[in-house]
């Protein structure tokens, strides 16, 4: 099950009362009481210093505590594992082997949060090598994409590719965090650019004034991406099945999320395994007379790039919901953990503040997008 090379330590996130006769450890929200044999747990604990294989943690053990057994190590560091205790040194010591030296200076604090989350056999530099290395496509660089993509530069995604075709104004800068004063009447698409090499000058980016006006301009600008984030609203009701359509065909995971009135709405599409956009509204709609009846409207009132209704946003929100997409894509590109958000449209509410499910669905196999 573990390397012979696997040296065993206590997470730094990992914190440790020592009492009479019990050992208390905290880790994040998770506390776990240790009771039983002290000298054996002390015992344990003092030969897991980082530097010892398990073999020699063993030794140690039960040359300390003849009357402990092999068995009863491997099992006590079995139990501490699984309750996500421990992480291998070896990791550690040899980091330079997986990541450079400059991505271990910027990105230090995420090695320990990603860390937190793994078993012993499991690499938190690799993780972060992961996002390193993925290529990610943002459409839109508005209220959510001004957000996202200085979130992404922040959790250390190298490779970005970004569109938009508006001009920064005045009323953007209540929630687009990324521009300033100064940049009203400038192209989004350039502001952005030279403002987020300003925060993460290594950042390869190929951001582009552009306006999508079909699915396959929107298929060839997203070819060799790793993942899609959907944040642009125009045309509203064309985006969402042109960018469904383009990334099912090129089995590239997408995001989606805006923000409606006083709330924030996002899901994601993972092809092969979720439902997609057109399994969503061919639900929807036999469900519901009355959805049906309104997204055909829409789709007759929307078609244009501009709207007739006023979209507020504040930057509470915006930052929720920025915040929930981007924690998504860490999952999706790195599979540290499951997709939260397929199959599903999760809603922040500005009222609460609190995230709810309010419209579900599952894969079709006749979907004539997405089903096999």
């Amino acid at each position: 099950m573990y390397s012979e090379h696997c040296l065993p330590i206590f997470k730094p996130t990992v914190e440790k009362t020592f009492l009479a006769d019990k050992i208390i450890l905290s880790h994040g929200e998770d506390s776990y009481l240790l009771e039983g044999s002290l000298d054996f747990l002390k015992s344990l604990h003092a030969a897991m210093n980082g530097q010892n294989t398990i073999m020699q943690i063993s030794d140690l053990v039960c040359t300390e505590l003849p009357q402990k057994k092999h068995e009863d190590v491997l099992e006590a560091i079995e139990q501490l594992d699984q309750m996500r205790l421990l992480e291998d040194n070896y990791f550690n010591l040899n980091k330079l082997n997986y990541i450079s030296q400059d991505v271990i200076d910027r990105w230090c604090r995420n090695f320990d949060f990603f860390g937190s989350l793994l078993s012993l056999t499991e690499n938190k530099y690799a993780i972060q090598a992961r996002l390193q290395e993925a290529k990610v496509c943002l459409l839109g660089l508005g209220g959510l994409g001004s957000n996202i993509i200085l979130s992404l530069a922040a959790i250390g995604i190298k490779n970005v590719v970004a569109a938009d075709f508006d001009r920064i104004e005045q009323s953007n800068l209540n929630r687009q965090i990324l521009y300033k004063e100064s940049d009203v009447g400038s192209i989004k698409s350039e502001t952005a650019e030279k403002r987020i090499k300003d925060f993460y000058p290594q950042m390869q980016t190929d951001i582009s004034q552009q306006k999508f006006e079909s699915m396959e301009q929107l298929s060839e600008f997203i070819q060799g991406c790793d993942l899609v984030i959907g944040v642009a609203d125009k045309p509203r009701m064309k985006m969402p099945i042109w960018m469904n359509e383009a990334c099912v065909k090129n089995k590239i995971p997408f995001i989606s999320g805006g923000l409606s009135v006083n709330r924030g709405v996002f899901y994601s599409v993972v092809p092969g395994d979720s439902g997609c956009v057109r399994c969503w509204r061919s639900q929807a709609n036999e469900e519901s007379s009355l959805s049906k009846a309104v997204h055909e409207d829409k789709h007759t009132t929307h078609t244009q790039f501009e709207t007739p209704y006023s979209w507020p946003a504040i930057i509470p929100l915006v930052s929720f919901v920025s915040g929930a997409m981007v924690t998504e894509v860490v999952k999706i590109l790195t599979n540290i953990g499951s997709p939260s958000y397929t199959n599903k449209l999760t809603q922040i509410c500005f009222k609460n503040v609190e995230t709810k499910v309010v419209e579900q669905w599952e894969k079709q196999p006749d979907c004539p997008v997405c089903g096999s």
